[in-house]
């Protein structure tokens, strides 16, 4: 399995496509919509099977800053 950032137009319709498939009870921002939320400390990720998408998530800053070194 990869693990890629979603960058492109088609990599961001089909993490949407992910997630309806997920939550289809719940909007999913559009293509345009997901980039003009995306900060610099977000990241929308795909994961890839053999080439085909076959999950999505976010990755960002955590919120526990300093918590895991002890």
């Amino acid at each position: 399995m990869i693990v890629r950032p979603a960058e492109s137009d088609a990599d961001l319709d089909a993490w949407r496509r992910v997630r309806m498939a997920v939550l289809p009870e719940e909007r999913a921002l559009t293509v345009e919509e997901m980039r003009r939320a995306a900060t610099s400390t977000s990241l929308y990720l795909l994961a890839e099977l053999d080439d085909r998408v076959v999950g999505a998530g976010i990755g960002g800053r955590s919120d526990l800053a300093g918590q895991g070194t002890h």
